[in-house]
């Protein structure tokens, strides 16, 4: 029963510090997203102590890797595009839509 080296890691049990740093998600994310069913359950290793598996966990990167190949990232599940201003995420309307509302008010206002 030899087991190469790469299949012994794949298998071994990881704290959950190794899993938030391979992850880079906070440990209250952790526990959110497995409560949510989106995120591979701890596993007890005795009264106070849990553990990830590492393969579980690995997975579980290659399938946000896969969504996020398929996937079109430059617009939000509302159908808005996500704009970045200055480093910073804005979700809002699509540039076009905006462009038209701005000409509409002008048009507006001088008509008043």
């Amino acid at each position: 029963m030899e087991r190469t080296k790469k299949n012994t890691e794949a298998d071994r049990i990881i704290n959950t510090k190794e899993a938030i740093e391979l992850t880079s998600l906070s440990y209250s994310e952790l526990i959110r997203r497995e409560k949510l069913g989106n995120f591979p359950k701890r596993i007890p290793l005795g009264p106070s102590r849990v553990g990830y598996s590492l393969r579980e966990i690995l997975d579980w990167i290659e399938d946000r890797k896969r969504e996020r190949k398929s996937s079109t990232p430059t617009k939000h599940k509302n159908g808005h595009h996500l704009h970045i201003r200055k480093g910073v995420k804005k979700i809002g309307r699509l540039p076009k839509d905006w462009i038209e509302e701005r000409k509409s008010e002008r048009v507006k206002d001088r008509s008043i």
